[in-house]
């Protein structure tokens, strides 16, 4: 009976140390996993992602002062980036760099045009094309890797003393994975560089400069505000975004054929004459068939705005990097009491590629041989 206890007692403790070392090699293991990949994504791979931007800024919700003429109630380009956690296209709670704050008040991108691609923490800049309505849809895609997960983007309200909507550093990786589809909802935003209350308020600079705040129903607290709504609890969105995964592509060799990158953009229209509402009519920011001059001679009871051709577009604005492409036509001549009213006048575009810099940072995602892509639904 000895023998045989002391054989059991054996047993157990060979078993025992079989756990003891089966966790412990589990445990390397999972830590092995998380010291490489610090649950990003793999960063061996590109995401290729479409972002859908909705102006949902319309005067059936926004009823107080909404901007009608010079200008009407619309939305500037887009500006966005991917990137690692060490830049920053805008943070709330912090102050507005002077890049932003040309930006906010002017709609003019010229100083974030000059943030250099693949540079402080920036792996793709890319640009949708303004809306100009309050209601509409523009769309654009960009690329993110493993060390560069995070997009940021911002829109300018216009007219607005500097208000904007926007998406702060969101992470497309979540729990080593990709993520499908992401939707939100935005509100306006203060950059805290103006003091104005309302939509067309003349420019009152803020001295000394305030933080980045959301605009609500009771901030500012005063009745001349233009979001100010005495009786509503929370704003209305206006507007939301959609980012949707395309692709994912290795990184081994090939120049990406990847799908055009000019924005479509839809107007959105209540049959009121405002260029506001629920029902597309057009892409590329046209609301009625252009006309050409003969069709001055036709005669109607209600004069409608004619407008000539589009002329070519213009080169695009960047050879190294992204840019945007113009064109424009006029109106020869201008709406009569009910007749229609003039469509948009000039239209951008995104353009330009990285691939024409001869930059070392993308030698080794855009070389020609050696192709391997993985498609994803």
């Amino acid at each position: 009976m000895k023998l045989l206890g002391n054989l059991i007692c054996c047993v157990l403790i060979v078993l025992l140390f079989e756990i003891c070392d089966s966790a412990q090699n589990k445990q390397k293991k999972r830590n092995k996993g998380q010291r490489r990949g610090k649950g990003r994504c793999n960063d061996k791979f590109l995401a290729e992602y479409n972002l859908t931007f909705y102006g949902d800024w319309s005067p059936r919700i926004f009823t107080k002062d909404y901007p009608k003429y010079r200008p009407p109630a619309q939305w500037s380009k887009l500006i966005g980036r991917s990137h690692d956690t060490t830049y920053s296209l805008w943070s709330m709670g912090e102050q507005a760099s002077p890049a932003l704050r040309q930006f906010a008040e002017r709609a003019d991108s010229a100083l974030l045009d000059e943030d250099a691609q693949a540079y402080w923490g920036i792996f793709d800049s890319f640009s949708a094309a303004s809306i100009e309505s309050g209601m509409g849809r523009s769309a654009v895609r960009f690329l993110a890797d493993g060390d560069h997960s995070k997009m940021s983007f911002i829109v300018k309200l216009i007219p607005s003393p500097d208000w904007f909507v926007g998406v702060q550093a969101l992470d497309l990786c979540l729990n080593r994975h990709w993520r499908k589809e992401v939707t939100i909802d935005l509100q306006p935003i203060d950059a805290g560089t103006d003091k104005g209350f309302t939509f067309t308020s003349p420019n009152w600079r803020s001295d000394p400069q305030v933080n980045i705040s959301f605009i609500t129903s009771q901030i500012p607290n005063h009745p001349a505000s233009s979001f100010y709504y005495e009786n509503m609890e929370n704003l209305p969105r206006i507007g939301h975004v959609v980012i949707t995964k395309v692709a994912e592509y290795k990184r081994k060799g090939k120049l990406l054929e990847l799908p055009p990158t000019e924005p479509n953009v839809i107007i959105f229209d209540d049959g009121s004459g405002s260029g506001m509402g629920n029902e597309a009519v057009d892409v590329h920011i046209t609301q009625t068939t252009p006309m050409t001059p003969n069709d001055a001679n036709v005669d109607n009871s209600k004069q409608d705005c004619l407008v000539t051709e589009w002329t070519e577009w213009s080169p695009c604005s960047r050879t190294c990097g992204f840019g945007v492409k113009s064109r424009h036509r006029e109106a020869f001549q201008m709406p009569g009491p009910g007749g229609l009213g003039c469509p948009a006048l000039n239209e951008q575009l995104s353009c330009g590629s990285m691939r024409n810099c001869k930059w070392k940072h993308f030698g080794s995602l855009f070389r020609r041989d050696n192709a391997e892509s993985t498609k994803t639904d």
